[in-house]
C-alpha cells in the first residue's frame, strides 16, 4: 500500500453531528480545502511587492504552512516571514524583491487547514517583478504560422523551426516545445534560431499540434508574452476519410481494429481516453456505437481526431465500440482490467463499544445479537467500527467517500451513532490494534462514535456502504455492502 503523509482526522463539532433514525452521517469539515485567491496574480508586475498574499477556503495551521509555503527566484529559496490574518497567508520577503526576476511560489499538499483537511494538489504561480522588462518574440517559423494556426502543408517539412528576438537558452526551448503525436527528431541551436529536426517521416494523414510555452527565456531571462500553438498536416488529394489509428493516450498504447465477430479485445482503463485518428477532417460525418449500450464522452478533439471518454464503464466487462465514418464501418473491442482500475472490496466491518479492550472488538454478520450497552440512557459511550476495504496497490482510500457511503440506520429502538473521527490505517497506526490484522493491501477505514442506546426500545440496526464508495482515482463499488444486526 502506497504510503502518504495526509493526515484525513475529522475534528468532532460541539452541535454534534450525528445519526438518528433515517439520517445518514454528515461532516460539516470534511469539506476540500482549497487556494481562493493570490497576489500578485499578474505574470508581469510593474510596482515591486512587498508581500505576497494567498487566500484559502478555510483558516490554515501556521505550522504547517510555514514547512509547506516555499518562495523561490530561480532555483534559490527567498527568506522571509510568514504570517496569518484569518483565511489570508502573508509572505514578507526579509530583503526586497529584485527588478527583472521570476519568483515561483510553491505550496505543497502537507498544508492542512484548522479542521486537519490537506490540500489535495499542490498549488503554485509565479511572477516577474520588472517595469523595464523586454519581451521575446517570434519572428518567424517553419512552418508558416503568420497567416493561420491551422496549416495544411503543400509540401512536406523536416523541421519545426523558430527564430527570435533574442537567443534563447537551450534547455528551455527542449522543456517548453511540445509536439503530438510525437515525432523522433533531435534539437539544433544557431545564434536565435532553434530547430527540431525530424529523424523519421510523419505520417501525411495525421494533424499534428504543436505547443511552444511561454516559459521559453532568452539569455536575460525575458519570455514569451503567451504560448505559440498550431497545426499542420498534409493536404489529402482524397475526399475519402478514412480511420488511420485509434490510440490510449492515458496509458500511451495502440488500439486495434478487428472484425464485429472478433472477440478479442484491448485493454484499457478506467480513466483511459480513446484518440479515433482520421486522414483528413470528418465534419460532422461520423457515429459512435457501444454495445452493451453505456454512457460515454465524445470530443472532437481536433479537425481529424475524436475523442472518447469512457465514463461509467463496469470492471471486467467487454464492449464493442462501432465508428462509423460515411458509409464504412470500423469496429474495436476494450475491456476495462487495468490493475489501477480495480474497484475496492469490502470485506468485513469489526465493531466494538471499548476502545481500551482490543479483545472486545467483534466482527459484524448478518442477524447477530451486539450490545451497546451505557451505565445509563443519557451516558454516551465511545465506540468504533473497523471498515476492511482491499485497495489496488496504486489506489487510496477517499476520505469524503467513505464518510458519505457510510449509513447507520437504528430503525425504531432510539439508539443512535454519532460521527466524530475518522483514522486510516496506511495513514497511522491504530490503537488498539485491527482484529483481525490486515492482509497486505487491505486498508482499514475506523469510524469512532458516541453511541446513544435506547434502554427501552431495542430491535435492528443497519450498517450500510452505500453503492458508489470509491478511491481516490473514482474505482467506485457497484453494489451496497450491507450487515443487519440486533441490539
Amino acid at each position: 500500500m502506497i504510503k502518504t503523509k495526509r493526515s484525513f482526522l475529522v475534528e468532532v463539532l460541539l452541535c454534534g453531528i450525528f445519526f438518528t433514525t433515517f439520517l445518514g452521517c454528515r461532516l460539516s469539515h470534511l469539506k476540500e480545502f482549497s487556494v481562493i485567491s493570490y497576489t500578485p496574480n499578474s505574470k508581469i508586475v510593474e510596482t515591486r511587492p512587498n508581500s505576497i498574499d494567498i487566500i484559502f477556503s478555510e483558516k490554515p495551521d501556521l505550522a504547517k504552512l510555514i514547512n509547506s509555503l516555499k518562495v523561490y527566484s530561480d532555483a534559490n529559496i527567498i527568506d522571509g516571514k510568514i504570517s496569518l490574518e484569518d483565511k489570508k497567508a502573508i509572505f514578507t520577503p526579509i530583503y526586497p524583491l529584485e527588478i527583472n526576476k521570476r519568483y515561483t511560489v510553491i505550496i505543497s499538499t502537507e498544508l492542512e487547514d484548522i479542521y486537519g483537511n490537506s490540500l489535495l494538489n499542490q498549488f503554485s504561480f509565479n511572477f516577474i517583478y520588472g517595469k523595464d522588462r523586454e519581451v521575446l518574440k517570434i519572428i518567424n517559423t517553419i512552418p508558416d504560422t503568420s497567416e493561420s494556426k491551422n496549416i495544411f502543408l503543400e509540401n512536406p517539412i523536416t523541421e519545426i523551426s523558430f527564430t527570435f528576438s533574442k537567443k534563447v537558452r537551450p534547455s528551455s526551448f527542449i522543456e517548453s516545445l511540445e509536439i503530438s503525436p510525437n515525432i523522433l527528431g533531435s534539437f539544433s541551436f544557431s545564434e536565435n534560431s532553434a530547430k527540431y529536426i525530424f529523424s523519421e517521416n510523419y505520417n501525411k494523414n495525421l494533424e499534428y499540434s504543436v505547443s511552444l510555452k511561454n516559459s521559453i527565456k532568452d539569455f536575460n531571462n525575458n519570455t514569451l508574452e503567451e504560448d505559440l500553438s498550431f497545426t499542420f498536416k498534409e493536404k489529402s488529394n482524397s475526399e475519402n476519410i478514412e480511420l488511420v489509428s485509434i490510440f490510449d493516450e492515458t496509458y500511451s498504447s495502440e488500439i486495434k481494429l478487428i472484425d464485429e465477430q472478433n472477440y478479442s479485445y484491448n485493454s484499457i482503463g478506467r480513466n483511459s481516453k480513446i484518440d479515433i485518428n482520421f486522414n483528413t477532417d470528418i465534419k460532422e460525418k461520423y457515429n459512435i456505437k457501444i454495445s452493451p449500450d453505456t454512457e460515454f464522452s465524445l470530443n472532437k478533439k481536433t479537425n481529424n481526431t475524436l475523442e472518447i471518454f469512457l465514463n461509467s464503464f463496469s470492471y471486467t466487462k467487454a464492449y464493442l465500440i462501432n465508428v462509423s465514418v460515411e458509409n464504412r464501418d470500423y469496429y474495436f473491442r476494450v475491456k476495462v482490467d487495468r490493475e489501477d482500475s480495480l474497484p475496492p472490496e469490502i470485506k468485513r466491518i469489526t465493531f466494538s463499544t471499548n476502545p481500551n479492550a482490543p479483545e472486545e472488538i467483534k466482527e459484524l454478520t448478518n442477524n447477530e445479537n451486539i450490545s451497546v450497552e451505557m451505565i445509563n440512557y443519557t451516558t454516551e459511550n465511545i465506540g468504533f467500527l473497523d471498515l476492511y476495504v482491499d485497495f489496488s496497490s496504486d489506489n487510496l482510500p477517499s476520505i469524503l467517500s467513505s464518510v458519505e457511503s457510510l449509513n447507520i440506520n437504528c430503525g425504531n429502538n432510539n439508539s443512535s451513532f454519532n460521527l466524530f473521527s475518522i483514522k486510516l490505517s496506511n495513514e497511522e497506526t491504530l490503537s488498539p490494534e485491527p482484529n483481525p490484522i490486515p492482509e497486505e493491501f487491505t486498508t482499514i477505514i475506523r469510524y469512532y462514535f458516541n453511541i446513544k442506546n435506547s434502554t427501552t426500545n431495542r430491535g435492528l440496526i443497519n450498517f450500510t456502504i452505500k453503492k458508489g464508495f470509491c478511491d481516490s482515482k473514482g474505482n467506485s463499488t457497484e453494489k451496497d455492502f450491507s450487515i443487519v444486526v440486533t441490539n
